[in-house]
């Protein structure tokens, strides 16, 4: 953390799990552990933050699991598979206790800083849903949707929503919209009240908006896009938005195809991993994974200008986090 140079590999997947790749790490409000779900994988893997060693996996049946969403009591975890499948794991039983099919090719997720409800992006509709954590297998009661349109509820190509993730103080909650890439769509960002899931701003951006992350200290939320026309010679950007009146501030050339991202408030960084597929930032070497190496770049928070610095890593890299 204080270098900002790669430390170590982690192997986290084992020899009968060729194929597997992972999606999305994400760390427990506790601190204790990180766990990390995997396309065409059939575990959700824990390790330990203490060492970084194994320490669990719960069994979820094969699928595409594109992301986790713990509770903040650190007890449950929610994985999404974008083929329709969602299940609640119990962190202390290590098993999966509840499970629901969902429509419309479901992605992102976030359950909210009270803990009541999951809020899971519908990529191929006009709206989130919106359940209560306690009843995912029961949808006639325990379902809400909220949509981005006065159409009601419907498959639609025109957003793509991709992840969600609730303001600082809970008040309010963001809604990435891609909108695939598609002219005529909304590539935006959605933002909502919380007590009342109306619509209060939509943020347009200049490509699309998928992974979402925000300073405290800022008030701002940094959003990536991996696609959209060539901005400062690499395709992709991010885009940072003002959280006090919803507006976009401006846009930051990171590098090649930049997707997730990670606020660190302390250091005054912003890190932002490139999965460069388009091998327009010719990596220094070849990786065993094969294809263009990715990389790790750094946006100072007060300049909101790149430090210089470019941490080569292998082969797309997809998800980044921190652990304070």
């Amino acid at each position: 953390a204080q270098t900002l140079l790669p430390m170590r590999y982690i192997d986290i997947a084992d020899s009968s799990e060729s194929g597997t790749a992972p999606h999305q790490l994400e760390i427990s409000p506790d601190g204790k552990y990180w766990y990390v779900c995997f396309i065409d994988g059939y575990y959700i893997k824990r390790y330990r933050t203490s060492d970084d060693g194994f320490d669990a996996k719960i069994y979820v049946g094969k699928a595409n699991w594109n992301t986790i969403a713990i509770t903040p009591d650190s007890k449950f975890l929610f994985a999404v598979d974008l083929g329709g499948k969602v299940v609640k794991c119990d962190l202390t039983l290590l098993k999966v206790v509840e499970s629901t099919n969902l429509a419309d090719a479901p992605h992102g997720s976030c359950v909210s800083p009270d803990g009541k409800h999951i809020y899971i992006t519908a990529t191929a509709g006009n709206y989130i849903y919106k359940i209560s954590v306690d009843s995912l297998s029961q949808p006639l009661d325990y379902y809400n949707y909220v949509t981005f349109d006065n159409q009601g509820v419907s498959p639609s190509t025109n957003y793509n929503p991709h992840q969600t993730v609730f303001s600082p103080d809970g008040t309010k909650y963001y809604v990435s919209c891609s909108a695939n890439g598609n002219a005529g769509n909304d590539p935006s960002v959605k933002v909502f009240d919380t007590k009342t899931d109306t619509l209060i701003a939509s943020v347009h951006m200049n490509s699309g908006a998928y992974e979402m992350e925000f300073s405290k200290t800022k008030n701002l939320l940094f959003v990536s896009s991996d696609d959209g026309p060539i901005y400062q010679r690499y395709q992709g950007r991010v885009a940072v938005i003002n959280m006090i009146d919803n507006s976009w501030v401006m846009d930051i050339s990171t590098g090649s195809q930049p997707h997730d991202l990670a606020v660190d408030d302390a250091a005054g960084l912003v890190y932002v991993a490139n999965r460069n597929f388009s091998n327009t930032t010719p990596p220094h070497h070849s990786s065993v994974c094969g294809g263009a190496n990715g990389n790790v770049v750094f946006i100072d928070l007060n300049t909101l200008q790149l430090t210089g610095k470019r941490i080569e890593v292998s082969r797309d890299p997809y998800t980044v986090n921190i652990r304070f």
